[in-house]
């Protein structure tokens, strides 16, 4: 039975198990949410929190699909990917701004919906809002709750980019190609072709990731927040 263009395959040979895929969707966002309201960082958003996420959701949505995807195209170098990067930029800006744990989650699933509105179509939904909310945006919610409300900002902003650079050169190549991929299209699971690209593409995604930190603090800065 297929849902939405998803198939459902479970049983692909190298196929990460779909019960550890969903022990992480589940566990993760809820352990990083304790800890955030343990350490009494949750606060609500406001209309300007909104009006910023949204903006830069619609911002990073542009650049990814449109300027990035042209530049890309005209430098044609392998794991040169100024439209991911891009994006990445621009949401640690927004997330570097408002300064509220859900900020990282919440611009990655406006960022979806403007992408599938935009570019891709609504095929494969909700998974992609999961995928794309519970990785990327949460991997930049981590760093709200591991500086308990202060991202990007201070000597370690550099520091706090990398991390967000390393962890967001793993979804793509371990979570899409080795589950989501093959779960919602059928193929094949080449875990040698996985290893490769998460080594060829983590460090240039970890320095992107310090530039956009530090770059997030003196446009921060810069308005005042």
């Amino acid at each position: 039975m297929v849902f939405n263009h998803i198939e459902g395959n479970v049983n692909i040979p190298g196929e990460i198990p779909w019960e550890i895929v969903l022990i992480y969707f589940v566990v993760a966002p809820t352990l990083l949410y304790l800890i955030a309201r343990k350490e009494n960082i949750i606060k609500k958003f406001t209309t300007l929190d909104y009006v910023y996420i949204g903006i830069g959701a619609a911002i990073a949505t542009v650049w990814e699909f449109f300027i990035g995807s042209f530049l890309d195209r005209v430098i044609a170098i392998s794991y040169i990917d100024l439209a991911f990067w891009g994006r990445m930029l621009i949401l640690i800006i927004v997330v570097a701004i408002i300064r509220k744990f859900g900020a990282g989650m919440l611009s990655l699933v406006v960022f979806d919906v403007l992408a599938d509105a935009a570019h891709y179509g609504w095929s494969g939904q909700p998974l992609f809002f999961i995928y794309e909310g519970l990785t990327y945006g949460l991997f930049i919610d981590l760093i709200i709750v591991i500086t308990k409300g202060r991202p990007f900002e201070g000597k370690y902003a550099a520091l706090q980019g990398a991390l967000v650079g390393f962890l967001w050169s793993l979804p793509d190549p371990l979570l899409w190609e080795g589950f989501l991929r093959p779960f919602m299209y059928g193929g094949i699971v080449n875990w040698d072709k996985i290893g490769f690209d998460i080594l060829m593409s983590f460090p240039f995604t970890i320095i992107v990731g310090a530039i956009a930190a530090l770059t997030s603090v003196k446009v921060a800065r810069a308005i005042g927040a």
